[in-house]
């Protein structure tokens, strides 16, 4: 999964387009104390985890992480992921992690931190 980093505004950080698997970012900083992602799918799910110096931040797991489930009728592709116990990622503002994307039957085309 090559990353592409894009600089427009409100353009997405990332770039990813994946029929389902997982997707390891290279080391981003986190920039904006929510993640957004521009997601599709029928059946699936998302769920994103949250690594620094290679292992899961606490708090921040795949288990952790609430689940992004598109119904087959959404017109929506843009969702805020979320984990359980946080609001966000204010403690992690300014880190360099990186982010890991498993999904189901979906494509993931985008990410980026929002406010």
């Amino acid at each position: 999964g090559e990353l592409t980093a894009m600089d427009a505004d409100n353009a997405f950080a990332g770039y990813i387009a994946n029929r389902g698997g997982s997707v390891l970012t290279r080391p981003v900083e986190i920039v904006g104390p929510q993640l957004d992602v521009n997601f599709s799918c029928i059946w699936g799910e998302l769920r994103v985890e949250i690594r620094e110096a290679g292992r899961p931040v606490p708090g921040y797991t795949l288990k952790d992480c609430v689940p992004v489930r598109p119904d087959e009728h959404a017109k929506q592709t843009r969702f805020r992921v979320t984990w359980k116990d946080k609001s966000g990622l204010q403690e992690l503002m300014k880190k360099k992690v990186q982010l890991r994307f498993v999904f189901r039957v979906g494509t993931l085309y985008a990410y980026r931190f929002g406010e």
